[in-house]
């Protein structure tokens, strides 16, 4: 829904402001509900073992590589 109520925007319809709204709120529902969940799992329940703990370290390294990667191939 956000995506469509942007591409709306950027065509002029009238009602796409209301499309970017609720894709907004959704996508902050989700991101919310994720990161509860992770925090819950991390602290109260004290399901991630170092492996996870490290495994989540390398793959949000990698995503940050990938990233310079991509802005470097981009310019």
């Amino acid at each position: 829904m956000l995506t469509t109520g942007l591409v709306s925007t950027m065509h002029l319809y009238a009602s796409s402001k209301y499309l970017v709204i609720i894709g907004f709120l959704m996508v902050l529902f989700v991101m919310i509900s994720w990161f509860r969940d992770v925090i819950r799992e991390s602290t109260f329940l004290s399901k991630q073992t170092p492996l996870i703990r490290s495994n989540v370290r390398i793959g949000f390294v990698l995503f940050i590589v990938s990233e310079v990667l991509f802005f470097v191939a981009f310019f």
